[in-house]
């Protein structure tokens, strides 16, 4: 296992070692782990403008995830992306168009 220290100081170059326009894509993002990542990647970006995309089922908590990211870092675009049930075959041949169709050329 990694050592948290180790851990910790990785996480505190994010800002100067990502590319101001950082993308970034979620699935199943809307509960627990997937959700506190989002907000820890938006509290950790303050320097740059990242792209936040994250896809889930629930409309309401990406509603209320999207807010929440705003919150803590006014420069991110965020979008979310309503999905199906990714364990089936036809939704997670369907998620990426959806992702490529919000992402900028």
């Amino acid at each position: 296992m990694v050592p948290l220290p180790l851990i910790r100081s990785s996480n505190a170059l994010t800002p100067t070692h990502l590319p101001p326009r950082l993308t970034a894509v979620f699935l199943g993002a809307t509960s627990g782990i997937g959700e506190e990542t989002l907000y820890n990647l938006a509290s950790g970006t303050l320097t740059l403008t990242p792209l936040i995309i994250f896809v889930g089922r629930n409309a309401d908590a990406g509603a209320r995830i999207e807010a929440e990211i705003r919150t803590r870092n006014p420069s991110a675009e965020v979008v979310f992306l309503r999905c199906g049930d990714l364990a089936l075959m036809a939704e997670t041949e369907r998620s990426p168009r959806k992702v490529s169709s919000a992402t900028p050329p």
